[in-house]
This record gives C-alpha cells, structure tokens and sequence, in this order.
C-alpha cells in the first residue's frame, strides 16, 4: 500500500477567545464507528455534551485520496480507524480498484462550538 497524507491546510487553527476549540484536545471519550465521529465535548460552562457528526457529509475519496469538501468517503474506503484522538486513517480504493493507505487530520475542519462537533 501507498501511504498518503492530506496536506490540505485550512488557515484554521483554534481559536483562543472564539467559538470554535479543537475538538480533540476540548473532548474525550471519542471514536470513530464507520462514518460517525462521537465525543463528550466540553461546553463553555465546563460540563461535557454528547456529540456526533457524520463525516461522509464533509469527506470524499479522489481518486484513492480521501479529501475534505468531498462526500461518502467511507463507501469506497475499508479498514477506517481512528488514530490519536484526531487521526482519520483508512484505505481508499481509485478507480482502478487499488487501495491506498490515507490519514487526514481531523482537527483541520472540525471543532467544539460548546459542546458540539461542527464542520468550520
């Protein structure tokens, strides 16, 4: 398998006095069931919320890429897992059928905006 890395960069980074945290460092408990990102999220009272987002909304697969602004990674991906809290990895097939180690870094888009996993 050929390992690839996104490198996709969003300028987004946390936001200290925002509304948007990173939601692996603002969280805990979190995990990855197929598509479905979940997590106690921290609101801005201090308490914990659960949260989910499906991540074929914002992921797609290009050509055995996985790629943020895509859709419906996961129907062309196997073995997906969750690394260090924030890590997407999975195998993505192209259009030739061969399948392509990728991680994506989860914290680039997604955030806690007080107790709930959002897309940014």
């Amino acid at each position: 398998y050929k390992r690839q890395v996104s490198t996709q960069s969003t300028g987004y980074q946390r936001r200290v006095r925002g509304k948007t945290m990173s939601f692996s460092r603002s969280s805990n408990n979190i995990r990855l069931n197929g598509s479905i990102l979940s997590a106690s999220c921290r609101n801005k009272k201090g308490g914990y919320h659960e949260s989910c987002l499906d991540l074929d909304e914002y992921i797609g697969n290009k050509q055995g890429r996985i790629v943020w602004a895509g859709r419906n990674f996961s129907r062309s991906s196997e073995e997906i897992v969750l690394k260090f809290d924030h890590m997407l990895e999975c195998k993505a097939r192209d259009s030739n059928g061969k399948f392509h180690l990728n991680s994506i870094d989860l914290d680039e888009r997604i955030g806690n905006v007080d107790g709930v996993l959002k897309y940014k």
